[in-house]
């Protein structure tokens, strides 16, 4: 499967319509940095987004398809079987965290942030012994970050009782822009309470910090919350 192709035929529907890359996304309900990666051959746009394209710009969903080999009707039954196994294996990922959860007893939240600057794509999975929290994506919505930094961290704490706990860390990225280290963010915290309460009553956030050229450091900070502030 040929990313980069599908990225380039994207990339003309782009620029016949005469949109940049931001108004394209706001055409789509996409951010960005999502568009980018499409043009880029970094990812591909999933089934529902492919639909909103043909809608939005009248095209057939079959020219990207085969836009990676005109030729061969074969590869384009392929790409979408693809692109559905993805779509599958990353629905059982979503809800099945791992082969411990109590499958007979368990319930979702999802998580998003109040930073404007910051979209949170993740989950509470509350289960009867455990809680366990994962979010998937951490995507920057402000103005485009160019600047290359020496080297970006991340935690994720929670206030409580006027003090920061360290609850959760995640990997490191030297010589790096703040929208390339997020693009691969992940973060997962488990066993930390039988029940979602503690994080209605107390305050989490993600801390990123950014260390340019001149050693100074630029710190993010990204409060998480529940969509859903109702615990059974």
């Amino acid at each position: 499967m040929n990313q980069e192709k599908i990225g380039n035929f994207i990339k003309k529907i782009r620029k016949d319509n005469n949109l940049s890359q931001q108004a394209f996304a706001e055409r789509l309900g996409v951010s960005f940095q999502a568009v980018s990666k499409w043009e880029n051959g970094k990812n591909l746009p999933d089934i529902s987004t492919l639909k909103e394209i043909k809608k939005q710009f009248n095209v057939n969903i079959d020219d990207i398809i085969e836009a990676t080999d005109n030729k061969n009707k074969k590869s384009k039954l392929l790409i979408v079987a693809i692109l559905l196994i993805i779509i599958v294996i990353g629905f059982i990922l979503y809800f099945l965290i791992n082969n411990n959860l109590n499958k007979d007893n368990f319930e979702f939240n999802e998580v998003n942030s109040t930073n404007s600057d910051f979209k949170v794509v993740g989950s509470v999975v509350i289960t009867d012994n455990r809680t366990s929290l994962i979010i998937n994506d951490v995507i920057y919505t402000g103005n485009d970050d160019n600047i290359i930094y020496d080297e970006i961290s991340c935690k994720l704490y929670e206030e409580k009782d006027s003090k920061n706990v360290e609850v959760s860390s995640c990997e490191s990225k030297k010589n790096s822009t703040l929208i390339d280290y997020l693009s691969d963010l992940k973060i997962r915290m488990d066993h930390y309470s039988s029940n979602c309460t503690m994080f209605i009553k107390s305050s989490m956030y993600i801390e990123i910090k950014a260390v340019n050229n001149k050693n100074k450091t630029i710190s993010y900070k990204i409060p998480i919350e529940m969509s859903n502030n109702e615990c059974k």
